[in-house]
């Protein structure tokens, strides 16, 4: 059953000068993760802030399990908030520091669940993430990184969210700690059958997490595909070269592979290239690549924006 369905969504600043979104269109299954890929500053978080409504689209369409969401007021989309949740980056920044866990966590199920027993449910869930009752009590100070992102993880989970936006949920943690994070997540995915939206820079955590990878680039989606596609066979260029930047466990291999070394910078989004956005970088462009911006179509059972994309 399709869970969240994107068409044409689109974010600009600064009166339509700066487009940091451009038109994309996605679907997430319920049960799944949709992994959002790309590197920085190419409208992954816009995105992920426009499917909470954090951010106003300024075109295109959001449908959440069947009703367009897109223009919906305060009043009307607060039942919403219950279903879709999001657990932030910097989880220190996104914790109150004047509250207690107990009041962190307890603040959203009073206003959406009433109904609930604030404290039995607040420990249950400290317990479910990985903390103990007790740490109610507590402020956000007195934790590690990875603590403090359970908590966040907790503060999301209390309502019983379908879909949780996960906006770059390990990239301030160690890489001890990242493991434990995307572990927890996996598992209740499992347990609770959540939804997640993973926006990440790093395609070694996505693969751990994600059964399906929407690639970004200048505010467009240019490869859609199954995690095991996407990974041993990638179409677009900028896939391959984002592929080629992930270091592989093995000094061999890592020394004998042959790295897709990107020349000059991404383009601005003040400023796009009229084609393909990613044209002024890219090995194969061509000058149809230059004058042309692709469409995304169907190539080897994923969608691809290339005029030229790999097809074995």
């Amino acid at each position: 059953m399709t869970l969240l369905e994107v068409t044409g969504l689109s974010k600009t600043f600064r009166k339509g000068k700066i487009r940091a979104v451009d038109g994309i269109s996605l679907t997430v299954q319920a049960g799944d993760t949709l992994g959002l890929v790309g590197e920085s500053g190419c409208g992954k978080s816009t995105t992920g802030r426009m499917l909470m409504r954090l951010l106003e689209p300024s075109a295109g369409r959001i449908i959440f399990d069947g009703k367009d969401i897109t223009r919906l007021g305060a009043r009307q989309l607060r039942p919403l908030r219950r279903d879709i949740q999001m657990i932030f980056q910097d989880p220190f920044s996104s914790l109150n520091p004047r509250h207690t866990v107990g009041e962190i966590i307890g603040t959203p199920l009073k206003i959406l669940r009433p109904e609930a027993n604030v404290r039995k449910t607040v420990q249950e869930i400290l317990e479910r993430v990985g903390l103990a009752p007790e740490h109610a009590g507590r402020y956000p100070h007195q934790f590690s990184g990875g603590q403090a992102q359970r908590i966040g993880i907790a503060r999301a989970l209390v309502v019983r969210p379908r879909l949780i936006v996960a906006d770059e949920p390990v990239s301030a943690l160690d890489v001890s700690i990242q493991a434990q994070i995307i572990n927890l997540m996996s598992d209740l995915r499992r347990d609770l059958g959540l939804s997640y939206i993973f926006i990440a820079h790093d395609l070694a955590v996505v693969r751990h997490v994600c059964q399906r990878i929407a690639v970004m680039y200048l505010g467009r989606v240019v490869e859609i595909g199954d995690r095991e596609q996407i990974y041993a066979t990638p179409a677009h260029p900028y896939t391959s070269a984002l592929l080629s930047a992930v270091p592989i466990p093995h000094p061999v291999a890592e020394r004998a592979r042959k790295r897709m070394v990107l020349q000059g910078d991404p383009p601005s989004p003040a400023n796009p290239p009229a084609g393909c956005a990613f044209s002024p970088r890219c090995p194969k462009a061509a000058s149809r690549c230059h004058a042309e911006r692709p469409a995304l179509t169907e190539v080897a059972g994923r969608l691809v924006a290339c005029h030229f994309p790999e097809t074995a």
